[in-house]
This record gives C-alpha cells, structure tokens and sequence, in this order.
C-alpha cells in the first residue's frame, strides 16, 4: 500500500496516527513493505518516551519489537517487549488485557535466546499481573509462549512444558493457530529428548491438519 502523506497524518488525532503507524510497522514486519529499515526510523519519531505513552504507542512499540526479531535484531526485540510489558502492567487493572502481548513475545524470545534470567524476569511479571487479575483470551497465549520458552531452554516446571503444549494441542475448542503452535513445539521438544515415536505422532497429525480443505473446519 502507499506510505501516507504526511498531511494526511499530521491531520488525524494523535491516537488514531500512531495506530496507523502501528500498522504500518506490522505490515513491514509480516511482508517487508514499506522496507522495514524506512518503517523503524519512522516509528521512532512517534514511539513516544519511557513512562509517557498512550495505548496506541504501547502497541506501535510492540510492532517495533516484532520488527526488529524477524530483520535478525532478537535481543533489541527482548528489550523492547519487555520495557512495553512492565509498563502496561503498571497501569493497573487498566492493563491486564493488552499485558499479553508484549509478555507473550518476552517469553518467545527469552527462549529463542537462550536466556534464563530474561525468562526468570518474565515469571515474576507474570505472576504479579496474575494475582491483580484475569489476563482474559491472551492467557493462553502467554501460557504457549511460556510453554515454548521452557522446552527451549529445557526447564521443566512442575508438569510443564509438555502438560501445557498437550493441554492447547488437544482442545479442539480452541483457534486453529494455537492448536498448531502448540503441537509444533511439542513434537520439537520430544524430538529433543529422542522421543521420536511420539513426535512422529505429532508431525503426521500436523501434516494432515496442514492437507484439510480450508472450509472454515478444522479436522
């Protein structure tokens, strides 16, 4: 799509701006248009400051961080979703149901580095926005990219990774996406500890999911 005009922009609200911008940076990440080396020098005039930003800008900093993992830079992408989850998560109550998105991405990316005390970091946030509240649907997407980060890092806390992973992987009730996601870190993580009979299980499953005419119907 063509990048706005910057009158077309300076003439929206604030709000409604950086939410376009928000998109725009998604779009960058997702499919490299606009070029993503054009979309982050100009999230960062709309990016606001630490401690100062509006919900749109939340969002747009979560863009950014999406960004930044899939051109190769993970560890600014950590900082990020992890400057956005602590602050969302100090407005209260206010912001217990977009806390899960910059979370979710902390505990990808914890594991994707390797890093224990990032992964550490985020356990405590989350058990503290946890005792305020419900954290709604993004619950269970913070509980997958949990899950992930642990098989990564290969930690086992109490039943989890594999409990959670089979738990998500086996609810029919649940989005497709997460279902999938859920059972391609499964049979990673059973790969990993050489239990290839019940990977093979996983994959021939996801093979056939991946085969089912798209009508809307999962199999």
């Amino acid at each position: 799509f063509p990048w706005p005009g910057e009158a077309v922009l300076e003439g929206l609200p604030r709000e409604r701006r950086v939410n376009i911008f928000a998109h725009i940076v998604q779009q960058s990440a997702d499919h490299a248009v606009p070029p993503p080396e054009m979309t982050e020098k100009a999230a960062l005039d709309y990016i606001g400051k630490k401690g100062d930003r509006c919900m749109a800008q939340f969002r747009l900093v979560g863009a950014l961080g999406r960004l930044l993992a899939v051109v190769g830079r993970p560890r600014e992408a950590l900082l990020l979703q992890r400057e956005e989850a602590e602050e969302i998560a100090a407005m209260g109550a206010e912001g217990l149901r977009e806390v899960s998105f910059p979370l979710s991405a902390w505990y990808r990316l914890s594991g994707l580095l390797r890093d224990r005390s990032a992964f550490d970091d985020a356990e405590a946030l989350y058990r503290r926005v946890s005792d305020r509240g419900d954290l709604g649907a993004g619950k269970d997407y913070v509980e997958l990219a949990r899950a992930g980060a642990l098989a990564r890092l290969g930690q086992a806390r109490g039943a989890d990774p594999e409990a959670t992973l089979w738990r998500i992987a086996d609810d029919t009730t649940r989005e497709s996406h997460l279902r999938w996601s859920a059972a391609r870190h499964l049979a990673a993580a059973l790969r990993r500890e050489g239990r290839l009979a019940d990977e093979e299980t996983i994959e021939t499953t996801l093979r056939d999911a991946a085969s089912w005419p798209r009508a809307g119907v999962d199999p």
